[in-house]
């Protein structure tokens, strides 16, 4: 399979999942300002959950930059990248109605969780289909980046037993983490 198959059908499942997030985000039947004003916590973590989205499709387009070929093995690490993606409506949903509310709030911070270790597992599929070593492939700096975004959720998801709210930190901490551009990207 083509490089570009992957990138599109990606591209494809990223619209459906924001089209689907935004469409997730009941607006208030009254139009007033209290009303809209009852409304900033689903739209926060609407917000977060766009951005972490963003992000991964951001780093998936750099990823893919330089990738020459592919095989099976990148193409069921990018499949399960997409699945564990698909999951963010849903989550963010259930979190926004109540970021008090312990279990959407596990769960909220537990879904970047997968990412993490799908992203890991899609580069190294990537550098073994394309025989690039760790310095030619994925940069130490990305290496580094999801060390730091693996402890990081996993910190936040023990957090959040005691502080449902803080499982919002965890998408914006990871987003934090990915904006920074990337010091090497594969040639």
């Amino acid at each position: 399979m083509s490089k570009s198959r992957i990138e599109a059908f990606t591209d494809g499942v990223v619209a459906i999942i924001i089209t689907i997030l935004v469409l997730d985000l009941k607006l208030p039947e009254q139009h007033t300002w209290a009303a809209l004003w009852q409304m900033r916590m689903p739209f926060v973590v609407y917000v977060a959950s766009f951005l972490m989205i963003a992000e991964i499709w951001n780093f998936h387009h750099q990823m893919f930059a330089a990738v020459e070929k592919t095989d099976a093995h990148v193409l069921w690490a990018n499949m399960n990248l997409l699945f564990w993606m698909s999951l963010i409506p849903a989550v963010t949903a259930w979190y926004g109605t109540d970021i008090f509310a312990r279990p959407s709030a596990v769960l909220y911070a537990l879904i970047v969780l997968p990412f993490n270790i799908s992203f890991i597992i899609l580069n190294h599929a990537v550098q073994h289909a394309n025989q690039l070593s760790t310095k030619e492939g994925i940069s130490a700096d990305s290496e580094r980046r999801n060390q730091w975004s693996l402890i990081i959720n996993v910190l936040v998801i023990i957090i959040t037993f005691f502080f449902p709210p803080f499982a919002l930190l965890s998408m914006v901490l990871n987003v934090i983490i990915w904006l920074i551009p990337l010091r090497r990207v594969r040639r």
